[in-house]
């Protein structure tokens, strides 16, 4: 009877410790954890315990979108904006609360944004992947970052391809390529002799960023168009 006591013990005890992932589906609070936003300011502030956490001055809090028990660490994948204007899908990251069996805790750096439906716990740590976020980027540009709750780091172990690779693919473009690229993107609008682009088509700044690239351009009506759309940017 004691061996059996002690055995169930020990079943639950692995089970405490067992490593885990959940989606959190956008929530505010989960746990002793909590995002409250100000209906005045629209500034969120991040607490645990009831306690304000303090985040870098250029990180928005917005959710919390995941929850991962390693080891004997709690973390907590708070996703928000940072740097410019959130509406902008290349400013969303993820930051990582790390709680341990002390009720400590530690905020992580500013992460890349990743899929939600690919983190991983191996090796007793979180394997994302994420996205090239640049508004050129080609669609299956992926790449991984760990992160490693003994030590609050986050390393990348497989990089997304370099702004020098984009640099040298579109010095030998054509504008009609771009054009293409646009009206295949469903991404071609002419709105008062200009290109009219959208949120969800970066507002262009891709198609301006290809446009600048081109070593030689020719100079035709096309070219004139984009030219004249992208001269804001």
């Amino acid at each position: 009877m004691r061996f059996l006591l002690i055995s169930i013990l020990f079943v639950i005890c692995n089970l405490c410790n067992a490593n885990s992932f959940i989606t959190l589906n956008y929530l505010n609070k989960i746990d002793h954890v909590s995002i409250a936003t100000n209906e005045s300011t629209a500034i969120s502030t991040l607490y645990f315990n009831n306690k304000i956490i303090k985040t870098s001055n250029d990180f928005a809090v917005l959710y919390l979108v995941g929850k991962a028990q390693i080891e004997s660490f709690t973390v907590y994948i708070i996703w928000g904006g940072a740097g410019g204007t959130i509406d902008e899908d290349t400013d969303l990251h993820y930051q990582f609360l790390t709680i341990n069996e002390q009720n400590q805790y530690k905020l992580s750096s500013v992460a890349s944004e990743a899929y939600a439906n690919q983190i991983y716990i191996e090796s007793n740590n979180l394997r994302i992947r994420t996205i090239n976020p640049a508004p050129y980027a080609e669609k299956n540009d992926l790449g991984w970052y760990e992160f490693f709750p003994q030590n609050n780091k986050i390393v990348i172990t497989a990089a997304v391809k370099s702004e020098d690779y984009y640099s040298k693919k579109f010095a030998s473009y054509t504008v009609a390529q771009i054009f293409a690229q646009m009206k295949a993107d469903n991404c071609y609008s002419i709105d008062n002799n200009k290109l009219f682009f959208p949120h969800v088509c970066g507002w262009g700044y891709g198609y301006c960023y290809m446009l600048s690239k081109i070593k030689l351009p020719i100079k035709n009506d096309q070219y004139k168009l984009l030219a004249q759309s992208c001269s804001n940017h």
